[in-house]
């Protein structure tokens, strides 16, 4: 057989020895993979993959220094692999960090890899051991790192714990509150979950000095934030018991900043914000129950949908009564469009079942319903139904006791056509939920108005002409004719029949009993508030 022959059979024979070390690798047979790779190293003795990979067989068996000598042969062979001087690193630094060599190793793998976190997290293990000097280093590699990159997560933790380790707690939260312009709370639970700590720290130790400050109180607001945001990240990754310890944590802390609170000032408003953020979290930690079967899913959508409506129920905040920092408004003004938008579903389905007692004449039912709910649709719906029950005595024989009735009606539709234009000139945005402009609702207003102007003309009249009568005597009853017709109001398309449906309320109800049905199983109607406003403990357990 020729030389070249023979050559080419050895290269071969080699090969399937590197691929028979790795399969024996594999399988954790790391003499076996030792014995195959020794063979290609034999022929292939210049091959910088088969000494690096020597090198891990090595290292899975704990034998540090022969590890780091194929390592380093392998990098004489191709300098270029950068991965492998920080392998090299780890490996020192976690045999012994004393070690004069993981110092150097440490450094070269920093040098070529600027901003590398590895690199960075080994450098900051060797400082830990000196103790001044190193906090001091450690602190100024954490400052120049974060130049470079401010909106590194691990890197802003890091600085804050340097910061709690020294108890700089005022510098610990001067720098969250800097950071958090960067790194929203919702980028990580880690983040979120530091945020929450650090505040919370600085508030108790300052809580005795300073609880009456402004800039105190500011950072009690923002503390209600993060730890809202935190149980909120909780819910979305946690299983059911930390669900359950964070939702109680939040609830002794709303508790316990009672005492803090004033009228028209920052914090008043993030608690009352945190009150709607409470209700919604325990809704959803009850739904969250069921799906884990631990409570019937029955009993937990009603004890849910009470808690969404409660939340649904707290005001946003008032812009022109918040002081303060504007991003903190912005912060709660979205927090609570949020909730709103997350638990107003249970609203409709209250309205939707108020809307079909109407539509099926069931005006005394959908009273009831509307009147409950408290909002400018059900304002609106409740004038309707005062205009179709004056309707409803008007066009039948009015007896003397039923005018009274009539009038009271009358001063009802006034009273909630009077609140929804109060509510407009807080929030221009309830014009959008109007099925009418607010000029047409403001010519309804004037034309009750008017009606009441002359049914109490009428009214005396009435007390008149009983006097006269009676003091000359005569048996002759007077009596004025109640008119048959209420005046023109733009209402009239609006107007409910008890008895036949037009088509768009026959149309109405087919839609609405649909959705009534989908909602069934919430028995929104019936819900009677059950707990306490400031604990929701109870639910948890």
């Amino acid at each position: 057989m020729c030389l070249s022959c023979l050559f080419s059979f050895s290269i071969q024979k080699s090969l399937k020895g590197f691929i028979c070390a790795k399969l024996y690798f594999e399988i954790k047979e790391y003499e076996l993979a030792k014995r195959y790779i020794s063979t290609y190293l034999s022929v292939q003795e210049r091959d910088p993959r088969a000494h690096r990979f020597l090198g891990q067989i090595y290292e899975a068996q704990d034998e540090t220094e022969k590890a780091v000598g194929c390592y380093k042969r392998s990098l004489e062979l191709n300098p270029i692999q950068k991965d492998l001087v920080l392998k090299i690193a780890e490996l020192f630094c976690n045999k012994d960090t004393s070690d004069g060599r993981a110092k150097y190793w440490v450094e070269k793998a920093a040098r070529l890899l600027p901003g590398n976190a590895a690199a960075l997290r080994l450098k900051e293990k060797l400082q830990e051991y000196k103790v001044e000097d190193g906090w001091n280093e450690l602190f100024y590699v954490s400052q120049a790192e974060l130049h470079a990159r401010p909106d590194d997560v691990y890197l802003n933790i890091r600085l804050v714990a340097l910061y709690r380790s020294r108890n700089k707690l005022q510098d610990a939260v001067l720098h969250v509150q800097e950071a958090e312009k960067k790194i929203p709370l919702e980028t990580s639970l880690e983040w979120c979950s530091c945020v929450v700590k650090t505040l919370e720290e600085y508030l108790e130790s300052a809580q005795n000095l300073e609880s009456n400050t402004r800039n105190w109180r500011a950072i009690k607001s923002g503390h209600l934030l993060a730890h809202s945001s935190f149980i909120k990240m909780k819910f979305a990754s946690g299983d059911v018991r930390q669900c359950r310890e964070a939702l109680e944590s939040f609830d002794r802390l709303l508790h316990s900043v009672k005492q803090y609170v004033r009228e028209a000032e920052e914090l008043s408003h993030t608690v009352l914000e945190m009150k709607g953020q409470l209700y919604m979290h325990a809704g959803t930690f009850l739904l969250k129950l069921a799906q884990n079967s631990e409570v019937q899913w029955s009993d937990a959508c009603q004890l849910a949908a009470l808690c969404y409506l409660k939340s649904f129920n707290v005001p946003k905040p008032k812009s022109k009564l918040t002081k303060g920092d504007p991003a903190g408004l912005d912060k709660l003004e979205m927090l609570a469009c949020d909730r709103k938008s997350q638990s107003a579903y249970e609203e409709e389905a209250r309205i939707a079942f108020a809307v079909l007692d109407a539509v099926e004449g069931k005006t005394d039912d959908a009273f009831l319903a509307f009147e409950a709910i408290k909002n400018v649709i059900s304002y609106w719906n409740l004038a309707e139904l005062c205009q179709r029950k004056a309707e409803e005595i008007v066009n039948g024989d009015v007896l003397p006791e039923e005018q009274g009735e009539h009038k009271t009606y009358l001063l009802k539709r006034k009273h909630y056509l009077t609140k929804i234009i109060d509510e407009f000139s807080s929030d221009l945005s309830v014009a959008d939920k109007l099925p009418v402009s607010i000029e047409t609702l403001t010519e309804m207003l004037n034309a009750v108005i008017q009606e009441l102007g002359e049914f109490e003309e009428k009214e005396e009249g009435d007390l008149s002409s009983r006097k006269i009568s009676q003091a000359a005597g005569s048996g002759v009853k007077h009596s004025i004719p109640f008119p048959k017709k209420l005046l023109f109001s733009p209402t009239d398309s609006y107007k409910f029949s008890p008895k036949t449906l037009p088509q768009w309320a026959e149309d109405a109800q087919s839609l609405l009993q649909i959705l009534c049905q989908q909602v069934e199983a919430l028995k929104v109607n019936n819900f009677v508030t059950i707990f306490n406003e400031e604990q929701l403990i109870f639910l948890l357990r």
